[in-house]
């Protein structure tokens, strides 16, 4: 074995390929561990040779062993990650050129992208390790030639934006370990500085693709860049219209368009000017509307139980009406929205009622925030402090609260009939004989039971009356 492993050591002769192959095969089925410790060894000596990013080109052209094209992209991504500045100029460029080629290759159609999708897969993130350190300085015209390249083929399109959505994970979210910050600022900077054209192929694959998996990419590449682009290419231009009007009603696409408008719903307020306010209102109202045609709030739970993608839906439901309703609930407090507001409400009240931990935890700290904003808003208003001998019910609801009360009595009774258990207690006999108590701590539920319970003090404060009547009511029933 020792010769075999020292002719593919030697970069003076051509690659034998099929050694190699044999060698990379033995290194996952062999069971003598001295020759898989030899063979390891080969494998890092190989990797970290000036010379060995030559090979795999050869490699990735004759090899038909999986194994064996693993092995080549890992060692051009160990070039590229701890050899790159050392390497002269023309090799970069020459590695640069190969990476794009072959990307260029493997996805300009359907059957080769599935073909290779574990090969692509490493070749687009060895790209973006490349970019994180020659863009946009020595790689000026990335930007333009990914984007004009992405509107000659669909699926050479959908990589792209593949690219596109790495790049911006790895500079927003990713790298402050790994760059400085003065490089990171100067890759948000450049990605921000051109950010236009990257928006004009976006809406362009989102206005003509007709390949399902290409608008797909583009809708979850797109849902990296909203968190932090700037305010003019959310609300004036047509992304909006396009994500409730074309895809949330689309089966195939609702779950990631719904993704989308949570991110635009999540956007802080105090950074929206206040003339997009009445395009956040409109959001809500059509998406409203729009939900109603899909499914109606007393449905939520059939439709939850239908599978996977009903679950995911409800899950992302969850997010977007919890969101934008806790996140820009002043604005839609209009006499022209009470019906939407409503509606959007009472959504949330059937989907409290579905049997996922998760999503009622997500409910319950909605209903949570709202009982809490109207009792002390009411408070405001009415003197003295109400106390449960002189609750808010005693004196003159506000319109505010009026509005709300047919969905408050709701709420009520959902989160008594749903009360999580408080922490448990069992009286149990030690090692010494004596009787003592155990408590048996759930994290979780026992900080579920605390919200619920806070709600509920709001909610009792808010209507007495009502909470002490369903609280008979389940009495009786027990």
């Amino acid at each position: 074995m020792s010769a075999e492993l020292d002719k593919l050591l030697d970069f003076n002769q051509p690659l034998d390929v099929a050694l190699l192959d044999q060698v990379v095969v033995a290194m996952y089925t062999c069971r003598d561990e001295a020759q898989r410790k030899q063979i390891n060894a080969f494998m890092t000596t190989f990797q970290e040779h000036p010379q060995a990013w030559t090979r795999v080109d050869g490699i990735l052209e004759q090899t038909q062993c999986e194994q064996s094209k693993f092995f080549a992209l890992a060692t051009l991504e160990n070039c590229v990650k701890y050899r790159w500045k050392v390497l002269p100029v023309d090799q970069r460029e020459a590695i640069k050129a190969y990476i794009v080629n072959v990307i260029v290759r493997y996805s300009s159609d359907e059957e080769s992208l599935v073909r290779t999708k574990t090969q692509l897969g490493k070749l687009n993130l060895i790209l973006v390790q490349i970019l994180k350190q020659e863009w946009p300085h020595n790689w000026k015209d990335f930007i333009p030639q990914i984007v004009e390249s992405g509107k000659t083929n669909e699926t050479l399109c959908g990589n792209n934006m593949q690219i596109l959505k790495l790049l911006s994970e790895e500079v927003f979210e990713f790298s402050l370990k790994q760059l400085t910050s003065r490089k990171i600022e100067s890759l948000k900077e450049s990605l921000t500085q051109e950010f236009q054209l990257i928006y004009q192929l976006c809406e362009f694959v989102m206005q003509n693709a007709k390949n399902t998996t290409t608008l797909q990419t583009t809708l979850q590449c797109f849902l990296r860049f909203l968190f932090w682009v700037p305010l003019y290419y959310v609300f004036e231009t047509p992304l909006i219209d396009m994500l409730l009007h074309k895809f949330f009603p689309q089966p195939q696409f609702r779950c990631d368009a719904l993704q989308c408008l949570a991110e635009v719903a999540a956007i802080d307020p105090k950074s929206v000017d206040a003339k997009y306010h009445p395009k956040v209102q409109k959001m809500y109202a059509d998406f409203i509307t729009n939900l109603s045609n899909i499914v109606q709030p007393s449905a939520i739970k059939q439709y939850y139980d239908e599978g996977i993608a009903g679950e995911e839906f409800v899950q992302r439901l969850t997010l977007f009406l919890t969101t934008i309703l806790k996140t820009h609930l002043p604005i839609l407090e209009t006499q022209e929205l009470v019906w939407y507001l409503i509606q959007g409400l009472q959504y949330l009240v059937h989907i409290s009622e579905v049997d996922d931990d998760e999503i009622f935890k997500i409910c319950t700290e909605y209903w949570n925030f709202l009982a809490d904003d109207l009792y002390h808003k009411e408070i405001q208003l009415q003197r003295p402090m109400p106390t449960f001998s002189s609750p808010v019910a005693t004196h003159t609801q506000s319109p505010r609260l009026s509005t709300y009360s047919p969905i408050l009595a709701q709420v009520r009774r959902m989160l008594i009939d749903r009360m999580p258990k408080p922490e448990e207690v069992l009286v149990v006999e030690d090692e010494n004989g004596e009787v003592v108590k155990e408590h048996l701590k759930d994290v979780e539920v026992v900080a579920l039971h605390k919200t619920v319970r806070e709600t509920l003090v709001y909610l009792t404060h808010l209507d007495h009356q009502q909470t002490e009547e369903v609280m008979i009511e389940n009495g009786e029933v027990v």
